[in-house]
């Protein structure tokens, strides 16, 4: 069992960094001309934190560096919305930017391998039908 002190220190983060990261994102546009967005792509059961959102130059022809983006923020902080601009100027420089939701600390406990394995098969399934490239290194 997690200590309340620990989700009260959670419950703080989380609320100072979105406030934080909603007045830098201020004002920023959600779609952009040069980008093909797909929203929402569900990779397992749960409907809030099993969605990821696939960005892509528009102008392609061939298979496209793809980015795989696992949000920081401690396992406990972070959506795939807090990065939509980070990948929306990725994908506008010429790469493939992947972006997940995954279910966040202390409401769970993680199980990294056993996560890190479905997605990367659902993820896969989803950088071939849309002809993008991928070689995976985690760090």
């Amino acid at each position: 069992m997690v200590p309340q002190s620990v989700k009260e220190a959670v419950f703080n983060m989380r609320k100072d960094c979105k406030t934080s990261d909603d007045q830098r994102d201020k004002g920023l546009p959600t779609s952009i001309p040069e980008v093909e967005r797909i929203n929402d792509l569900q990779y397992g059961d749960d409907p809030l934190w099993n969605l990821l959102d696939i960005y892509l130059p528009k102008k392609r022809s061939e298979k496209v560096p793809t980015i795989i983006h696992i949000h920081g923020g401690g396992w406990c902080y972070g959506t795939k919305e807090t990065y939509q601009f980070y990948g929306m100027n990725l994908a506008k420089n010429g790469f493939g930017f992947v972006n997940f939701n995954y279910p966040l600390a202390p409401d769970v406990q993680h199980q990294m391998f056993n996560f890190l394995k479905s997605w990367t098969t659902l993820t896969k399934f989803f950088i071939g039908l849309l002809n993008m490239e991928m070689n995976m290194t985690l760090i």
